[in-house]
């Protein structure tokens, strides 16, 4: 291409000089136009030519119907516009770069389209997906960034309409089909991809999806999924979504970190502005003038928490506005979700005043977001301005009540004939909630024991990727660092290779260290074909199959191996780890032979290696034993793993000496997933005075555990029966007790209760085995398959998965149990 006449202004690019422009090109000899139309030609599009036409004023016009404009945005659906708004390298190098980047596989044409603007058509679907979903790119140190071409393509400021990965985590596993997948996401834009190991299944915590939608739009944050008269909400969470400034109409920052709205003006800018104002009018720069809004600030909390000195006490430093507050407030029963039983929920969130000052960690919206209260007394929270039930405070959920009273949660739920009670839509559900001796307490969503603390705050406003648990195998503590850090950066493909420096634009002479037939050196001929790499995957082909550079890239294989290896198994553990050290000893021997010219032999290798594997395999205590082939495997190379030898042991549910026991278990598939709670109550016979299984919907195991505790007292209370011991396969449960904590701040408001009553009835709660606790483990079950809330109070009343559990209960047969 170097060798081509430039072509004519704006025709495609610049292209080195080879003639001057004045000196006609040789007759055998093409332009640039020339060859990509005779290679390419454009497709005609037979509309007929329009006669002559004029406007009103008598200028002149030409018109198009929506058909004949739909048929000429056709053949550029595939065209992607690259901003360079940093200067740009010639295209041929602009093409070349991005095909070996990027691993096109068709051509594409390049041209120029505006100041700092290239227009690239693709004709193949996958090198534009390539592209599209790639977003940024630099090349040869300079930033392209790639936006779907519109035919009113703003070139002053950056499209909101952009392709944003979208999560729909936990959703049900038929689901992860395509057109289940692209109905779905559908809702929320047109679909452009779906992730390799969404569609493949072997990743299905969370189905990834890329959607093309406009993020300056509401986005949902759940979408209904029905069937028949059943469904339910699935959440949706957006990954990397960049921000966007509404003063310079850019991404990747907010308004707030905006250069342009944030830049100072020239000395003789002011001066020339000084003049044109008279001088009565002119204001100090350092004075701003704001309205103060005088609201009463309910009492300060004396807790134990931290984060509440993130936050200033300024009586005018109030939130500017809320706009996020939807225009339709929701109604009070969904808020407060009907379906929870009678039980209300009692965490609520205080709209911290004022803003942040000297804190980088978090900022004042981060910080009210994620602040919640335990509800006690009720003194300190105000009732219409203080977020104490569902995701806004009560002032935007019922209506727009800017000039609401302020009156506290005590005063409203103690008097029932306050004024205020007439703003509020269905009274009784909210007379239902019972305060305590207790006093509010303040804390952070983002830990479980509801304290502050940085490493939390940082989490949440870092940017994520997607989570990949596989990856964090390579960390274990017995590996090599050295060997761990590389083989990360082999799975990112950031290793300094030949081919990937060429990558770059660096173009050097290739020639693998290990070969003698002059192969060029890339990832995978170095660590798969190469004479060093095969003699070494031979050796430990016993353990780990070889790579096959004919299947598969290495990156591919390496990931493949991550997931597949157990390290709880002493043949998952010796498989990793002698991975990441082959790897490691062959970059190692690699760049030893290329730069000070020395050899290590393939034994020296091999044996240190094997010194490596011996002295990390003989530390850990495994807890799955290896197959007897396994086994046989590692010892012939001299690996002897100490595996957890397995205990028999009996055990089986001890009645009561007298009165009653109470057994609760709790149960969540997935956890967090669909979860319920089971329980029952004995007397010294074994005899079934009262059962229960109830379902409480989305929750953890733990929630589970405290919510089935609380229920059965309350039930205990409600039916008369009077419990002397308590027993709970939970050590956590049985813990807090002891600790006189609640295991985590989001089960506190079942917690609470059932520490009160444990006191006043002065019962202790007692840890026993999984096995001793069989029949409440059933009821949970039953309750979390079924979506059940029921009690039963007789034996011949229980489901049937339960009746074998209390049959043996009540003989006194023990479980085996091994461990």
């Amino acid at each position: 291409l170097g060798s081509l006449q430039p072509p004519p202004p704006g025709a495609g690019g610049s292209f080195p000089m080879a003639a001057s422009p004045s000196v006609p090109a040789p007759a055998n000899r093409l332009s640039y136009a020339q060859i990509i139309s005779t290679s390419k030609p454009q497709p005609a599009i037979k509309i007929g030519v329009k006669p002559a036409a004029f406007t009103d004023h008598g200028e002149p016009a030409t018109f198009f119907s929506k058909e004949e404009m739909s048929l000429s945005l056709k053949p550029l659906e595939m065209a992607i516009i690259a901003r360079c708004s940093y200067g740009r390298c010639s295209i041929p190098e602009v093409m070349s770069c991005l095909s070996q980047r990027l691993d096109l596989k068709h051509d594409f044409i390049v041209s120029t389209l505006h100041q700092r603007h290239l227009l690239f058509r693709f004709e193949d679907k996958e090198d534009f997906m390539k592209v599209i979903l790639r977003r940024s790119l630099y090349i040869k140190g300079l930033l392209f960034r790639f936006f779907r071409w519109e035919p009113l393509f703003d070139f002053e400021a950056d499209p909101t309409n952009i392709p944003v990965w979208i999560g729909l985590p936990l959703l049900l596993v038929n689901f992860y089909y395509e057109d289940y997948l692209r109905s779905i996401a559908g809702n929320l834009g047109h679909v452009l991809h779906i992730h390799d190991a969404t569609a493949a299944l072997t990743q299905t915590y969370e189905a990834l999806v890329c959607v093309e939608m406009d993020i300056k739009n509401p986005r949902p944050e759940r979408i209904w999924i029905g069937c028949d008269n059943d469904g339910f909400w699935q959440p949706v969470n957006y990954h990397r979504l960049p921000s966007l400034c509404s003063f310079c109409r850019k991404l990747g920052h907010s308004i707030n970190d905006c250069h342009k709205k944030n830049k100072k003006p020239h000395a003789d800018e002011e001066e020339h502005m000084r003049n044109q104002i008279p001088a009565a009018e002119i204001v100090p720069a350092n004075k701003i003038w704001k309205r103060k809004n005088k609201i009463p600030v309910p009492p300060t909390l004396d807790t134990s928490n931290k984060f509440h000195k993130l936050a200033s006490e300024e009586e005018d430093a109030l939130p500017m506005a809320h706009e996020d507050v939807p225009q339709e407030p929701p109604q009070i029963t969904e808020v407060l979700g009907v379906h929870e039983e009678p039980y209300i929920v009692h965490v609520v969130a205080s709209t911290l005043h004022g803003p942040l000052h000297g804190n980088k960690c978090a900022d004042e919206g981060t910080i009210v977001d994620s602040s919640r209260w335990i509800l006690g007394r009720g003194d300190s929270l105000d009732f219409f301005h203080d977020l104490w039930m569902g995701s806004s405070p009560l002032r935007f959920m019922l209506a727009d009540l800017d000039d609401s009273p302020h009156v506290s949660v005590k005063e409203m739920l103690q008097n029932r004939s306050q004024p205020a009670w007439l703003l509020v839509p269905h009274m009784q559900k909210l007379t239902s909630i019972h305060l305590s001796e207790d006093q509010d307490t303040c804390i952070w969503t983002h830990s479980a024991d509801g304290l502050f603390n940085t490493r939390s705050a940082y989490d949440i406003l870092r940017p994520r990727g997607i989570q990949r648990p596989a990856l964090a195998k390579i960390w274990h503590r017995l590996f090599l660092r050295k060997a761990s850090m590389f083989c990360w950066k082999v799975i990112h493909r950031v290793i300094p290779v030949d081919s990937r420096i060429s990558d770059h634009g660096v173009y050097l002479p290739s020639r693998c260290s290990f070969c003698r037939t002059g192969h060029c050196e890339d990832i995978d001929h170095l660590f798969i074909n190469s004479d060093i790499a095969a003699a070494l995957w031979h050796w430990f082909s016993p353990i780990l199959h070889p790579p096959n550079s004919n299947n598969e890239h290495f990156t591919s294989w390496c990931w493949r191996v991550f997931q597949g290896s157990n390290l709880r198994s002493p043949f998952g553990f010796v498989a990793l780890y002698g991975m990441l050290l082959i790897t490691w000893e062959i970059w190692k021997e690699r760049c030893k032979q290329r730069y000070d010219r020395k050899f290590t032999p393939i034994k020296t290798i091999i044996d240190q290696i094997s010194l490596q594997i011996s002295h990390a395999i003989h530390q850990p205590v495994f807890k799955t034993a290896p197959s007897d082939n396994q086994l046989s495997v590692l010892l012939s190379l001299g690996y002897k793993p100490f595996v957890k030898s397995i205990k028999i042991k009996l055990v089986r549910w001890i009645p009561p000496v007298n009165g009653l026991c109470l057994n609760v278990d709790g149960a969540s598939k997935g956890n967090p997933g669909l979860s319920g709670g089971g329980g029952c109550i004995r007397d010294s016979n074994g005899n079934i005075c009262l059962a229960f299984a109830f379902h409480y919907g989305f929750g953890n195991s733990l929630q589970a555990e405290v919510r089935a505790l609380h229920d059965g007292l309350m039930l205990a209370n409600e039916f008369g029966l009077s419990i002397n011991q308590i027993y709970s396969d939970s050590a956590l449960l049985v813990q807090s007790f002891t600790n006189n904590s609640s295991p985590s701040w989001d089960c506190a408001r079942w917690w609470r209760p059932a520490y009160d009553t444990l006191r006043s009835l002065q019962t202790s709660c007692c840890h026993v085995f999984r096995e001793a606790n069989k029949v409440a483990d059933a009821l949970a079950s039953y309750a979390t398959s079924n979506h059940v809330n029921k009690t039963f109070t007789t034996f011949s009343s229980l489901p049937l998965a339960c009746r074998g559990s209390a049959t043996l209960d009540k003989t006194g047969l023990p479980y085996v149990q091994l461990g």
